[in-house]
C-alpha cells in the first residue's frame, strides 16, 4: 500500500509541468518590424536588412520595451557599439557598456575586472541596428539615460 502511495505520488511529480522559463524585459528603440535608418526609426522594407535581435543566452525568453528610455532630467545619450565602446546585454536585461582602451581587443577578451563600465537597468536604455544610409554600414547602437553624477 505505501509503494503504491509513493509510485502516484512519484509519478504526479513527474508529471508536473516544468516551471516557466522568466521573462527578460529588453529596450528596443524602435517599434517591432523597424530598425534605424540614419538614426531615425523606419519600417525593415525601406532597408535590405533584417530585424535587431537580442544576444541572449539560450532558453531566455526576451520581451521587447519599444521605444526610447525616459531619463526624467538625465540626458538621452547615444553609444555605438564601436572599438571604444563596447555593448553587452546582460542576463537580467540589464545593459553594460564597456569603456576600451585598446580597440583592438575583440568582445570576447573585454571584461568588467579589467574594464572600465556602467550598467543601464531595464528602462533605462534601447538597443537597435543602425544603417548608415551613404555608406550602408550597419552598426549595433544603444540610447542611455546619462548616468547620474554625484554633486
Amino acid at each position: 500500500m505505501e509503494l503504491a502511495v509513493l509510485f502516484v505520488l512519484v509519478g504526479s511529480v513527474l508529471s508536473l509541468p516544468p516551471p516557466p522559463t522568466p521573462e527578460v524585459y529588453i529596450g528596443k528603440c524602435c517599434p517591432r518590424e523597424e530598425i534605424m535608418l540614419d538614426e531615425i526609426c523606419r519600417p525593415l522594407n525601406e532597408t535590405d536588412q533584417t530585424e535587431w535581435v537580442p544576444d541572449v543566452q539560450p532558453g531566455v525568453r526576451w520581451v521587447f520595451q519599444t521605444g526610447l528610455p525616459l531619463c526624467g532630467t538625465r540626458q538621452l545619450w547615444p553609444v555605438y557599439h564601436n572599438g571604444s565602446d563596447r555593448l553587452r546585454l546582460l542576463p537580467d536585461g540589464s545593459l553594460r557598456h564597456f569603456i576600451v582602451e585598446d580597440p583592438t581587443l575583440s568582445d570576447d577578451e573585454i571584461d568588467g575586472e579589467v574594464h572600465l563600465y556602467h550598467d543601464y537597468m531595464d528602462g533605462l536604455y534601447c538597443r537597435e541596428k543602425n544603417v548608415d544610409s551613404k555608406t550602408k554600414e550597419v552598426i549595433q547602437f544603444a540610447v542611455v539615460c546619462a548616468p547620474e553624477v554625484p554633486v
